[in-house]
Parts: C-alpha cells; structure tokens; sequence
C-alpha cells in the first residue's frame, strides 16, 4: 500500500501602509510500502520508498518612498530524499521610479529546485494531495540532486496609459545541475 498527505497555509498582510507580507509553509509526505515497489526490498531502499518535504516562504515589499520599493525574502526548503536536501532560495529586487509613469528594477535571485517538487507544491485554490511517486534518478549510482539557477535582471518600465506597460529588459541566468 502506499499513502500520502499534505498540509499547508497562506497568510498575506499589510501591516503597514508601506509593507506588504507574504508567509507560507507546507509540508508533505509520501510512503511507498515495499509491496508496491518489489524491485526495492532492502534497508538502504528505505530514502527511495518515502518523500517528505516542507518548505517555509516569506517575502516583504516595502514602500521606501513613492519612488523606491524594495521587495526581499526567500524560501527554505528541506527535501528529504535528497542527499542534501536543505535547499534555500533568496530572491530580492528594488524598483526606482525616476519620472513619472516609469520605472527602472534591479532584480537578483536564487532559485534551487528539487526533482519531483511540483508534485508536492500546494495548488493555489481548491482541493489537492499529492500523487504518487512519478519520478526517480535516471542512474542507480548518482543520487537526485537539487537544480541551482541563478538570475540577474534590469528592467526598464514605461506606462503607456491605464493598461498598457512598455518594458525593455535584459537578464542573465546560470544554471547547474538542470533537470530534465
């Protein structure tokens, strides 16, 4: 048999007129019984048969000035079927408005991704649990490692009237270990 649950919440303030905040955690787990996998039957399988994962996000946007916004956070993740599973991932970003209807944004983050995380990322509305273990390493002697990518971006924003923005960016990401 196997078995699986999940719980997870949302909170988002303002607790201030120049702040706004963003909190959330999650935490599931999947337990696969040797029964469902026969291939597996030994001890050292034991990391294969279960998933459990929980994650931690917060976020702040501040107001500095009705020019200057400055948005920072990140999110700690701990994926225990990964070698080494505690993956963090700040992300940070200030918007500067020179003149008038334009703006000028400087972002920098961190993002490291787990194999299988999607299957354990909460929905943003509705009911949902997570399906069944679809996805393992490709080789049985290298283990699932996290993907590191790195992103570095400027942007340069102009309204145009009530619902339409001109943008001109220019980023640069580096990826390593990138999942297939």
């Amino acid at each position: 048999t196997a078995s699986s649950w999940a719980v997870s919440g949302w909170y988002t303030a303002d607790p201030h007129e120049d702040h706004a905040v963003e909190l959330s955690l999650s935490y599931s787990s999947q337990l696969h019984a040797a029964a469902a996998m026969p291939a597996m039957s030994g001890a050292d399988d034991i990391d294969r048969l279960s998933r459990d994962v929980g994650s931690v996000q917060a976020f702040d946007t501040w107001s500095v000035s009705p020019r200057v916004s400055v948005g920072y956070g990140g999110t700690y993740a701990s994926y225990g079927y990964l070698e080494n599973g505690k993956l963090f991932s700040p992300r940070a970003h200030v918007t500067i408005a020179p003149l008038r209807r334009t703006r000028v944004r400087v972002a920098l983050a961190r993002t490291m991704t787990a194999p299988g995380a999607e299957e354990f990322l909460p929905p943003v509305s509705g009911v949902w649990l997570p399906p069944e273990r679809t996805f393992t390493s490709l080789s049985r002697f290298e283990p699932l490692q996290a993907e590191r990518a790195r992103h570095v971006e400027i942007a340069v924003e102009r309204d145009l009237g009530a619902a339409s923005v001109l943008s001109v960016r220019r980023f640069h990401q580096d990826v390593s270990n990138q999942l297939i």
